[in-house]
């Protein structure tokens, strides 16, 4: 079988999604995922809400023009990554008997995440 020639940024886009080990889970665990397509603005306001919610909870906020942050975050932990065409956000906590809607409010609406618009809709589920 023939496969298909490579796109000239294939090899460079997969070194970037792939840049980060992934982070371990340790069961039973909550996990809630959000991947957020964004042009320059969007992904800075992903950083500047990230650093928000860090100051709420003395955690260390990603510093400078850093594109990844993993911290624990007391209840949580929370790995956020900047990429070139999106963000995302990971948060993971012990399983409290609460559902994953309900942690997710609980983390937006615990400060920072919440002055994103769309995280703001996230509270209300």
């Amino acid at each position: 079988m023939t496969l298909p020639a490579s796109h000239p940024l294939r090899q460079s886009l997969n070194d970037e999604v792939h840049a980060r080990a992934a982070e371990a889970l340790h069961s039973p665990c909550r996990l809630s995922y959000l991947a957020c397509l964004a042009d320059d603005a969007g992904r800075e306001a992903s950083r500047r809400a990230v650093q928000s919610l860090a100051a709420t909870r003395s955690a260390p906020p990603p510093t400078g023009d850093a594109n990844h942050l993993a911290a624990d975050f007391g209840a949580f932990r929370l790995i956020w990554e900047r990429h070139t065409e999106f963000w995302r956000i990971t948060v993971l906590a012990p399983m409290a008997g609460i559902t994953s809607p309900a942690m997710t409010a609980a983390v937006t609406n615990a400060g920072g995440l919440g002055t994103y618009p769309l995280a703001a809709g996230l509270a209300d589920a």
